[in-house]
């Protein structure tokens, strides 16, 4: 049978197994590549208009992204917007571009060339971040661009323009048109799509793309660290897998030849250590030198824990047992003993395996306290807190179900909660249930019907977590729910309101309609009652006119007296006055004019002068003047201050 290894042995043997490790890393590093040693000074490795030598603009933005936003800043503003990369000129992007550039100036080879040059022209002049520059390009648009610059690099710009900062010099774009073979017709179209913009708007868009590059190069930046912060990752998890494959290849050795070693080990015969390893002086406080030919047992534990600890080795118990420890400084400590009689270079000795408790009582204690934190706080809320099995029965609860449906404690504790639930609801909780174990997930939010002691119905809302073993295996749920009974009955009382509402509001809706009716049979009987009371005025009118004025006249021509022609007068002015608001609605053919006193009415009417007037019909001022009095005459203005005019304005 082969003996078992002494410490010293172990020690030694991890000490060679350790060196065997640290040699083998060497190695591997010694024959992996080191590329700061490799001097690259003669080889082209790297692009100097690419960040590091090998990304571009495309390598650090997404394209499609960008595309979309540029889309609608064009939308927003109007301005055209352009991204092209940097030295190649490729347009990556461009949004809004006007005709008078696609399909003219880019397109024929002449004109193209300039666009080719104000690009290069442009972006020569830009270097650094937020710089701006804006030019008119020899096809007499004006153009501006801004550097997108990372890492001193500028790989791309944002450009705008195709536009105008005044009107645009026609005869100019006349000759252009034919010199270089453009449609005049369809050119000079697309020249009046040109926005004429002020300087101040266009440097405003333009430092907007500017910001806007800025936050381009820092998310270029951002994107660039993130792929070196990757690479530099994969490396080091490379190296870290290389390591731990050694580290393990080593523990493996060392766990075959230490699987018999724990925490704190000696061997001693009747108190006096033959060896121990270092842990064991590190737990008590000494040295070798301090326990050498000494009673250690009597020196590291208390009295009483020495007597338990020879009553132990007296009974060859093998079994792990508790005594308290006490350490160089009189400190005292738990600590667990597990021994076994052996032998030693010939003695037989007793191994004592030794484990300092402390830190696992003191989790002890701290779990206690939890618990019972745990179980005030269980106890203290009103929601029904519980425990169930995979198969729904009621492990666990606190008092809350007794307000809740009704039930001490004991009364549930190992019933299907089904049994609990209302009567309808049963099968489909059961059938929730079962999903929720086969996914070994929760719930939470939903809300379940209980039948309450009493039979009364309570809703409850649910929320639950899956317990598991541990080896992963669900072996129940735990959960709290919560009383909204109250909630459910406001739910269905402001649901009857609502109700309620709607179909007043339905009967309300009804009765609108019928007053809308009976409105418009109103509206209708006032238009025909406006319609007979016009009719009215109009034959009032029409009768005093033609039966009762011609005999006013034919009575001036009589021989009257002074006070005849007193009454007379009376007698007309009162009738002019009973029928002036008639005369308002009427027309100019109910007064009795000639048709040419019609004409010169609408001419008065139009503020045309009497020699106006004349002139226009041909006639002399005088028969004008002579029309005017017979027009004054028959509307009954004949010695009145009346203007003519007004009052012909204020007649249909």
């Amino acid at each position: 049978m082969t003996n078992k290894p002494t410490y010293e042995e172990l020690e030694r043997r991890v000490k060679e197994l350790e060196q065997d490790a640290l040699e083998r890393m060497r190695v591997e590093k010694a024959l992996k590549p080191n590329t700061d040693q490799i001097d690259f000074s003669n080889i082209e490795l790297e692009n100097p208009h690419l960040v590091d030598g090998k990304y571009s603009i495309k390598d650090l933005i997404d394209i499609e992204s960008l595309h979309k936003t540029l889309e609608k800043f064009s939308l927003a503003t109007g301005f055209t917007t352009g991204f092209l990369e940097y030295p190649s000129q490729e347009i990556l992007i461009a949004t809004g571009w006007r005709d008078i550039c696609t399909k003219f100036h880019r397109t024929f080879p002449g004109s193209a060339t300039h666009c080719k040059n104000s690009n290069i022209y442009l972006t020569k002049q830009l270097k650094q971040l937020k710089e701006l520059n804006i030019k008119p390009c020899k096809n007499g648009l004006v153009d501006g661009a801004t550097p997108i610059v990372i890492k001193g690099k500028n790989i791309a710009y944002l450009a705008t323009g195709q536009i105008l900062f005044e009107e645009p010099d026609i005869e100019r774009f006349k000759k252009q048109a034919e010199m270089y073979g453009y449609d005049l017709e369809s050119y000079l179209k697309a020249l009046s799509e040109v926005p004429v913009v002020s300087e101040d708007q266009f440097e405003n868009a333009l430092s907007f793309l500017s910001e806007l590059a800025v936050m381009i190069a820092e998310t270029g930046l951002n994107n660039l660290e993130l792929k070196e912060k990757t690479r530099e990752l994969e490396d080091e998890i490379t190296q870290r897998r290389l390591t731990e494959k050694v580290l393990q290849e080593s523990e493996e050795h060392f766990r075959k030849l230490a699987e018999g070693s724990f925490e704190a080990i000696v061997f001693h015969e009747k108190g006096v250590i033959h060896n121990a390893n270092s842990q064991y002086y590190e737990m008590f406080g000494f040295n070798p030198e301090e326990l050498a030919g000494k009673d250690a047992i009597s020196l590291t534990a208390t009295p009483e824990s020495v007597e338990t600890i020879k009553k132990q080795i007296s009974l060859g118990n093998l079994s792990p047992y508790e005594v308290t420890g006490v350490k160089k400084d009189g400190t005292t400590f738990p600590m667990e003993i597990r021994s076994k009689s052996t032998s030693y270079k010939g003695y037989k000795v007793r191994m004592a395996v030794i484990r300092d408790l402390t830190e696992q009582k003191q989790a002890e204690r701290e779990l206690r306290k939890s618990e019972q934190k745990y179980r005030l706080l269980v106890e203290s809320t009103p929601d029904w807190v519980w425990i169930c099995d995979e198969e729904g029965r009621q492990t666990f609860s606190n008092n809350a179900v007794k307000q809740t449906l009704g039930y001490e404690v004991q009364e549930i504790l190992g019933t299907s909660a089904f049994t609990l639930m209302h009567p309808e609801d049963q099968k489909r909780i059961q059938k929730w249930f079962q999903t929720a174990k086969n996914q070994k997930r929760g719930w939470r939010g939903s809300i379940i019907r209980w039948q309450h002691k009493n039979k009364s119905i309570r809703f409850l809302e649910t929320i639950a977590e899956p317990i598991f073993d541990g080896k992963g295996n669900l072996t129940g749920f735990t959960g709290i729910d919560r009383d909204i009974t109250a909630r459910k009955q406001s739910e269905e009382t402001l649901k009857k309101a609502h109700d309620e509402l709607k179909n007043r509001t339905i009967e309300l809706e009804v009765k609108r309609k019928s007053l809308e009716e009976i409105n418009a049979a109103m509206r209708v009987l006032l238009k025909k009652r406006d319609a007979d009371k016009a009719k009215i005025e109009k034959d009032v009118l029409a009768n005093v006119k033609q039966l009762i004025e011609p005999y006013f006249e034919k009575i001036k021509k009589t021989k009257l007296n002074a006070q005849q022609e007193a009454l007379l007068r009376i007698v007309e002015s009162n009738l002019n006055e009973i029928i002036s608001p008639f005369t308002q609605e009427v027309s100019l053919k109910h007064f009795n004019l000639t048709p040419t006193e019609i004409q010169i009415a609408k001419q008065i009417r139009y503020g045309d002068t009497t020699k106006k007037i004349a002139q226009f019909m041909n006639v002399s001022p005088r028969t004008v003047e002579t029309h005017r009095k017979n027009i004054r005459r028959k509307i009954g203005l004949e010695g009145k201050k009346a203007n003519l005019r007004t009052y012909l304005l204020s007649i249909n």
